[in-house]
């Protein structure tokens, strides 16, 4: 598909005729799959930027994209037109490792802040946020970041049924986004937790390195 050989696929999406794939460090390809014709459409950041996420608006079948370098989003418009969204009033350094698109904002988790949900409508304006830092970022001292989840405490998601939610490893609750800036929780989601070490008393099946 013409994608260099030093960049790897970290996310995927798939509306209608459409198959979305976010590369890193910068690249957004559009697959068109028509009958037994595939036609391929990419865009690509500037100097070092990286993408570190990106959703389909539900709104318009238009695509934004996170940086995790920058506080701006990368918007593209059905007609493949790019345009950049600064956030307003928002200064200070890191940017942002997951997007989710909802019908009433955007929900994205910076990768340094003190509440790790913000709530972002399609200009750019930051209309609340919440759920504060496990880690503060002043404790990072300029470190990497590698788990977001692990310095958020928090991780957002979608249900089987396309809600944004909230987990907290903390307490192991499932929050709901309202669409109106407030979370409710979901007693009847649960998710498997690896901490617990059920996988590490596995044995006897050779599954490699």
């Amino acid at each position: 598909l013409g994608v260099p050989s030093g960049e790897r696929p970290i996310a995927v999406a798939v509306t209608g005729k459409y198959i979305w794939v976010l590369f890193h460090p910068a690249r957004l390809m559009r697959i068109v799959r028509q009958g037994e014709k595939v036609d391929v459409e990419m865009t690509v950041g500037h100097g070092d930027e990286q993408w570190s996420s990106f959703d389909v608006d539900p709104a318009d079948g238009s695509v934004w994209v996170s940086s995790a370098t920058k506080l701006a989003l990368l918007h593209l418009s059905p007609t493949w037109t790019r345009e950049t969204i600064p956030l307003k009033k928002v200064e200070g350094e890191g940017g942002f490792g997951r997007l989710l698109v909802a019908e009433d904002a955007l929900y994205l988790m910076p990768t340094s802040a003190e509440r790790q949900v913000w709530r972002v409508d399609r200009n750019g304006k930051v209309l609340d946020t919440h759920f504060p830092a496990k880690t503060k970022p002043a404790e990072l001292a300029g470190s990497e970041v590698r788990d977001l989840d692990q310095f958020a405490g928090v991780g957002l998601l979608r249900d089987a049924e396309g809600h944004v939610v909230v987990r907290n490893f903390n307490t192991g609750k499932v929050l709901q986004a309202d669409g109106k800036g407030g979370w409710s929780e979901r007693p009847d989601i649960h998710w498997f937790d690896h901490a617990q070490g059920a996988l590490s008393t596995v044995k006897g099946i050779n599954v490699g390195g």
